[in-house]
This record gives C-alpha cells, sequence and structure tokens, in this order.
C-alpha cells in the first residue's frame, strides 16, 4: 500500500527585522509601477507604508527581540508635499506603540475609525498627499530622526 505525504506548503514569512541603531532598507522593485522604496529607522519604529493615493501610512513597532513598547508621545510626523508645503502630525502625549504592533494613521473622510493604539485619525487634513517621491520621516520629541519612508521612480 502506498501512501502519499501531502506536499509541504509554502507559507509566505515576514520578513527578519534587525534590531540595530540603523536599518536602511531597498525595498523590491513594483513590476507594475517601476517604483522602488527607500526605508531607514533607528530603533524599533519604522513606516512601512504610505497609502499612494494619500489615505493612510502604517507605522510599525518592530521590536520582536527586545520586546520593547516606545513611547511616543509628542513625536511628529513630517510628509512634504511640495518643497514648500509640508503636513506635520504631533502624536499624543500619552501614545506607546507595543512592540509587534503597528498603528496605522488614516486622513480625515478616508474611512478609518479612531481606535488608538492601532489606529489614529489625523483630523486636520483630508490627504497626505498622491503620488511618489514625497518624503515621509518620524520625529522624536527632540526632533531627531527617527525613522524616513519614500517611493521613488526607477
Amino acid at each position: 500500500m502506498l501512501f502519499l505525504a501531502p506536499t509541504p506548503r509554502k507559507t509566505p514569512r515576514k520578513p527578519k527585522r534587525k534590531e540595530s541603531a540603523l536599518t536602511v532598507t531597498w525595498d523590491e522593485i513594483k513590476p507594475t509601477s517601476q517604483t522602488e522604496v527607500f526605508r531607514t529607522n533607528q530603533g524599533p519604529v519604522s513606516i512601512c507604508e504610505v497609502d499612494r493615493n494619500g489615505q493612510f501610512l502604517i507605522l510599525e513597532n518592530a521590536s520582536f527581540k527586545l520586546r520593547k513598547d516606545v513611547f511616543m508621545g509628542k513625536y511628529k510626523l513630517e510628509r512634504w508635499i511640495t518643497p514648500s508645503r509640508k503636513l506635520v502630525f504631533t502624536f499624543p502625549d500619552s501614545f506607546t506603540l507595543k512592540h509587534e504592533h503597528d498603528c496605522k494613521l488614516w486622513v480625515r473622510g478616508a474611512g478609518g475609525r479612531h481606535n488608538p493604539p492601532d489606529e489614529l485619525i489625523w483630523q486636520e487634513i483630508t490627504s497626505l498627499g498622491a503620488g511618489i517621491n514625497i518624503p515621509t520621516r518620524l520625529l522624536n520629541e527632540h526632533g531627531e530622526e527617527r525613522a524616513t519612508h519614500i517611493e521613488r521612480r526607477k
């Protein structure tokens, strides 16, 4: 009698993130759009996604080994729409991003719901700006850059 063992399925795995002083990542080139994403982070928090239509962005606390929550009260998120127009979001004083969690920051009217710490609404704006080549930076309470994200045309 012959028994066939099921073939193992390859499951997508989350890429391993290094917890170092500075992490620089070039994400893969998206074949349909011919763009590339450049991200940096100092510490466990990174800007892992920015919606190309300007509706939301996602911050990730990739502190897997250290299991460290990050207090982000008074951190600022800057997004340069044009060389002369900058959007600035200041996180609430008591905001903490838990380890191995992410936070989706929605603009007003984009379908998000205010559910801290998993989701926040940026009430002052209706768009983060659409397109590519728009730099986004995360600054700590001292104005030091902690993470960046930029999508560029290849």
